[in-house]
Formats: structure tokens, sequence, C-alpha cells
């Protein structure tokens, strides 16, 4: 078996621009819900900023359609 080379431009480029959106900056949460595991569903913000919707404007993440309405911004 061959091995697949696998381009991580886009994830870097993602790391890095939220990583420069919030780093040693206080991030503010808003706790929507808990999933089925017990883990923290979440909207996060920096300086009034919605860390999630930055990210999907700018074009470093999408919405995941299946979760959607539990953000209120993704209705807009």
């Amino acid at each position: 078996m061959q091995a697949a080379a696998y381009d991580n431009t886009s994830a870097v480029q993602s790391r890095d621009y939220i990583n420069g959106l919030v780093a040693d900056k206080t991030i503010s949460i808003r706790r929507i819900t808990t999933d089925r595991y017990g883990r923290t569903v979440a909207e996060l913000f920096v300086d009034g900023i919605n860390v999630g919707q930055e990210l999907v404007r700018s074009g470093h993440a999408e919405i995941y359609q299946k979760y959607k309405a539990q953000c209120q911004w993704t209705k807009e």
C-alpha cells in the first residue's frame, strides 16, 4: 500500500488564524448545552467577537448543518 500525501496547509492556516485571534486574550463562554457524552457545547467570544462566527466568515471553518440551529447567528 502506498502512503497518501496529505496537504494540511489549510489546517495550519486555520490554526494560526485562531491562535492569532485568541492568544493572550480573555475568552468568554456562552454555554448552549451538553452533548450526549457530557461535554459542554458553547460559543466562545473574544473582545466581543464570536470566535466560531469569525472562523466561518474568514473561510477557516464551515457550519456543520446538523447542529447549526444551536447557534442563533447561523439563522441570520
